[in-house]
């Protein structure tokens, strides 16, 4: 897989979105078999710090049905 978020720097102010991207692509399915936590998620939750460990961010999605 792509190595999470370091992996890919770890970029200042991109890493939220980055986790909102995965849990959209785990909502969808739009991930490959070894990176899918689980078949049909319902929910997904994102943890983020910024600065110094200073500021935390809390994010709850859940997936809508038709």
């Amino acid at each position: 897989p792509r190595g999470g978020l370091l992996g890919c720097g770890h970029p200042l102010g991109a890493t939220g979105i980055s986790q909102a991207i995965e849990v959209y692509r785990q909502f969808t399915g739009d991930v490959p078999d070894a990176r899918r936590v689980k078949d049909d998620p319902e929910t997904g939750l994102i943890h983020n710090l910024s600065g110094s460990a200073s500021v935390h961010s809390v994010m709850v999605l859940e997936r809508e049905r038709p």
